[in-house]
């Protein structure tokens, strides 16, 4: 990736553990915050499985044993929400904005609109024949969905569906129309994290997805697990549903790049 892109600032594309990554997201926001660094785009991927922890979320709704049995470390992020598989079909990015960047509103929900309109443009360029089923995730849809999941039946697939963090939809999130009225699929996650003086956007995307890959290693009954990781199957979209793969990465952070170059010169 190039090095530069207009007055953003572009990191190479990097893969390592989720620890390690957690540790440059980490030293990337510190530095943009004490005004060392611009606002920066990073991309990154990870080279072996990990379950990230919400800030908020408990050690206990994962399966340890089964953690170790695959070999999946658990890690915990900054940023709230629920747990997030982090692997090998994982595209991920951080924005990173100084806090008075004019992409950083104040509004901590409509803030991740221009963002959210990013991805999606990006998507439909690269997967035109799909583009109509590429939606943006509006406010009222997602307070509509969180209120379903938090409503449903204790126990039920519906419920614990808030156990993973693409399990739900947030606004301005990108995501994948079903037919039949199914409900829409995320395809893109978005998370947030505000520090003094930094806006720090968390940006993921599977290349692949398997609801059991992630119902397998939480601390469920088997019955529970089957019945989530179906749900989870429903409930979440990758890139090869919009005929895209792993050989699309790259022009995807072109795209995305691209557009957000586009966003920042707006303002």
């Amino acid at each position: 990736m190039s090095a530069d892109c207009g007055i953003w600032r572009i990191l190479p594309f990097t893969t390592g553990s989720a620890e390690r990554q957690l540790a440059q997201t980490e030293a990337l926001w510190r530095a943009v915050a004490a005004g060392e660094a611009p606002e920066t785009l990073r991309w990154y991927g990870y080279d072996a499985p990990a379950v990230v922890l919400g800030v908020g979320q408990r050690e206990t709704a994962l399966d340890q044993a089964a953690c170790r049995e695959a070999r999946t470390a658990v890690v915990r992020r900054a940023s709230g929400g629920a747990a997030v598989l982090a692997n090998g079909a994982m595209l991920a990015l951080d924005v990173a904005l100084p806090a008075a960047s004019p992409l950083a509103a104040a509004d901590v929900v409509e803030s991740y609109r221009w963002l959210g309109m990013v991805l999606a443009d990006a998507l439909r360029g690269l997967a035109p024949y799909e583009a109509g089923r590429i939606v943006l995730v509006g406010a009222a849809e997602a307070r509509a969905d969180q209120q379903a999941q938090q409503a449903a039946q204790p126990r039920s697939a519906g419920a614990l569906r808030g156990l993973a963090c693409f399990g739900t939809l947030s606004p301005y999130e990108v995501a994948l129309a079903r037919p039949d009225s199914a409900p829409p699929a995320k395809l893109v996650g978005l998370s947030q994290v505000r520090k003094r003086g930094v806006v720090l956007f968390q940006v993921g995307v599977y290349a692949r997805w398997r609801g059991a890959d992630l119902a397998g290693l939480l601390m469920l009954a088997p019955e529970e697990r089957h019945a989530l990781a179906g749900e989870l199957d429903r409930r979440i979209a990758s890139l090869t549903e919009i005929g895209l793969g792993t050989v699309d990465l790259p022009a995807l952070m072109t795209a995305v790049n691209a557009g957000a170059t586009e966003a920042l010169k707006r303002g």
